[in-house]
């Protein structure tokens, strides 16, 4: 008898029959989890997507359409991105051209010409560091170093030393590597939900 008596009590909605309430509540519950579930796939769906667009940039493939994509991402929508392996293999082509460009204007005295060109010609290294050159010689050395060890943003930063003349004949492979590491930024931002119109 007792146990008939607590099977009732337990089959009993609570609230003493009123199922009305009840059943709004769970559809409305019901309704949030799905809207809760949709969300997760959704989110699931664009960090995947943003996945895919990292390998491709480090790739240097391009990048396709990516919903809500800020200009550092669009512009290589279907335009292969730079890459560090590219970077690297254009900075000495660039490097030469920047020393070039820097040099100073002949002084007027033979003795100062003389060694002018004797300090364009000759760059003087000591534990592989550029420590006497062409003035450009050591900021692009610098940059070098930085870039062979994984660091564009440190190369970039380095450049900042040169002269006007060196900076222009830089400024295809700067703009390049700013481009990269805007690209880099941008995908790190959606990944972690910052914002994407910018």
């Amino acid at each position: 008898d007792l146990s008939r008596r607590v099977a009732a009590l337990e089959a009993r909605p609570a609230g003493g029959g009123d199922t009305t309430a009840l059943a709004a509540s769970v559809a409305a519950l019901a309704q949030k989890l799905a809207s809760v579930a949709q969300a997760g796939q959704d989110a699931t769906r664009r960090l995947a997507r943003i996945e895919a667009a990292r390998a491709a940039l480090d790739a240097g493939q391009p990048l396709g359409v990516i919903p809500g994509a800020p200009p550092a991402l669009t512009r290589y929508a279907t335009a292969a991105p730079p890459t560090e392996a590219s970077l690297r293999e254009g900075f000495d082509a660039a490097a030469d051209v920047a020393l070039k460009a820097s040099r100073p204007p002949e002084p007027a005295g033979l003795p100062a010409r003389l060694l002018q060109r004797a300090e364009a010609l000759l760059t003087v290294r000591v534990a592989g560091r550029v420590v006497a050159g062409p003035p450009a010689a050591v900021p692009l050395d610098e940059a070098r170093r930085r870039l062979d060890s994984g660091d564009p943003a440190g190369a970039l930063a380095a450049l900042a030393p040169l002269d006007a003349a060196a900076t222009r004949a830089m400024a295809p492979w700067a703009g390049a590597a700013a481009a990269l590491l805007a690209a880099r930024a941008a995908l790190n931002a959606m990944a972690t939900g910052g914002a994407t119109g910018t």
